[in-house]
């Protein structure tokens, strides 16, 4: 049995299947979610869903994956006037997001009532964002092993509120976190030379979800398909109107 499912067991509570390899998935984070997608697994956005959402999905067959942003505060977020102003650092470039202190209780507390949330909604499953806030300038001192203690902190606790778990991105922590995750999320890993570093999650027996921004490539598609990994082509935001899965 993998650790992350014997992490659900001995909570009491079933979580979904780990999805496998080659497990086809759609990811739109913004804008009215279409619902007339093949694909087994579908990741949305935790706030912006609704219960119904869910419920509709689960009756087409699909697997849902929740979004939420776990190392970045976010000022448009229902919650966002719960966090102290101690635990927000400098701003993420590009983005109306500032990095969040994932050494905090508070933060943890927070990250916690979302779960909950998404579980209340239906959701089989999280996408926590931002993991990798260790490589960053973040007005923080937070270490590797910092992100380490979070990112299981992350995985032990959505196993026990019944929801299986993505690693999204941290390519350099893969060989570490791999026993605690049941799948992960890449964004550019084609760009960045790191597709490779996600093979221990095949080799486990474990999805690897790729998203691209670039132009569609049948050799980038060849390539992923010989690890074992799925491959997308979505636009950077990630609203639905581009979609470009391969064969």
């Amino acid at each position: 049995m993998l650790k992350a499912l014997a992490l659900c067991a001995a909570a009491l509570l079933a979580c979904a299947a780990a999805p496998a390899p080659l497990t086809s998935w759609y990811w739109q984070l913004s804008g009215v979610v279409g619902t007339n997608h093949p694909a087994t697994l579908y990741d949305i956005d935790a706030e912006g869903a609704s219960a119904a959402l869910v419920a509709t999905l689960h009756a087409d067959g699909h697997t849902v994956i929740c979004y939420i942003d776990a190392g970045g505060w976010e000022p448009y977020r229902a919650d966002a006037d719960l966090f102290p102003a101690s635990v927000i650092g400098r701003k993420e470039s590009g983005w109306n997001e500032y990095y969040l202190d994932i050494r905090s209780p508070t933060v943890r507390s927070l990250m916690a009532d979302r779960m909950d949330a998404a579980k209340a909604k239906g959701c089989d499953g999280i996408e926590p964002d931002v993991m990798d806030t260790y490589t960053s300038r973040t007005g923080f001192t937070i270490t590797k092993a910092n992100q380490i203690d979070y990112a299981k902190w992350w995985a032990t606790t959505a196993h026990g509120k019944g929801m299986i778990v993505a690693l999204k991105n941290d390519a350099e922590l893969v060989t570490t976190l791999v026993p605690f995750f049941d799948f992960s999320i890449a964004e550019e890993c084609f760009k960045y030379a790191e597709c490779q570093s996600y093979a221990p999650f095949v080799a486990a027996g474990k999805a690897v979800l790729l998203a691209e921004y670039s132009t569609y490539s049948d050799a980038k598609c060849a390539k992923a398909k010989a690890r074992r990994q799925t491959l997308v082509f979505y636009n950077l935001n990630l609203d639905g109107k581009k979609y470009q899965p391969c064969p």
